[in-house]
């Protein structure tokens, strides 16, 4: 029987973090009505950092209203029905609705795209992705640094972003709410190509009011491939990803 116990916590362990079990990165074109997409990976993936339990009600409920909302909203405004998510986002700089609901449905889609599970994650970028980080921060221990910073500082709910200004150059900018760095609310354009979403509904569920560790526990889920993805063929060409 212990045996066949061991056996079983096994099985299911190596289930759980099996790298292939997040599904490879394709572009969205789609436009109103707007659905909802799963996970790209199992609810338990980010076990032990994110629970099964955030993920839940963070993308089934949370991340759901967004759509619901943004659906209701545009089913109101035919000229924005052809639009895809990334359109809606950036034409949102004087529509306060389409800031909150189109940058809370997208905002949501980036974040789940630059996690992974910890034992599949990189523990740093390489590349041109690198080397524009050395040369912005001087290392990335420094880089890393700043944006704790930067997530710290944040008051109140909103996200922190690393992102690819029009001069091609990297920032880390906090932004509140859904605002995203492509709506030009709080700044000039900037591209996303990482984010750590500091709603207190992303951690609550495990780390309650230690932000703080919640922030610290971000870098051991990030998917540097798909953060390089971002970059090299989207942000760096001054482009938004089309989530």
């Amino acid at each position: 029987m212990k045996a066949l116990l061991v056996a079983l916590f096994l099985t299911l362990t190596l289930a759980s973090t099996d790298c292939e079990d997040k599904i490879e990165f394709s572009p969205s074109s789609d436009t109103y009505e707007f659905t909802l997409a799963n996970l790209p990976y199992p609810q338990d993936f980010l076990e032990p950092i994110l629970t099964s339990q955030i993920l839940y009600a963070h993308h089934d409920h949370h991340h759901q209203t967004y759509y619901d909302k943004l659906n209701s909203y545009i089913a109101e405004e035919a000229d924005l029905q052809d639009d895809t998510l990334l359109e809606l986002v950036k034409g949102a700089t004087n529509d306060e609705s389409l800031q909150k609901y189109a940058g809370g449905a997208y905002n949501h889609n980036f974040y789940w795209w630059v996690l992974t599970n910890p034992t599949c994650a990189q523990g740093q970028p390489s590349g041109s992705l690198y080397e524009a980080i050395v040369n912005t921060w001087g290392s990335f221990s420094d880089f890393q640094t700043a944006f704790d910073d930067s997530s710290t500082s944040l008051f109140g709910s909103g996200w922190t972003w690393l992102c690819v200004n029009e001069s091609f150059g990297l920032e880390i900018r906090n932004t509140a709410n859904q605002i995203n760095p492509m709506m030009q609310v709080d700044g000039s354009m900037c591209y996303p190509i990482l984010a750590n979403d500091i709603w207190e509904h992303a951690y609550y569920l495990k780390y309650m009011w230690d932000r703080a560790s919640y922030i610290d526990a971000f870098w051991k889920i990030i998917d540097w491939d798909i953060v390089e993805n971002f970059y090299e063929n989207y942000a760096s060409q001054l482009k938004g990803v089309p989530l």
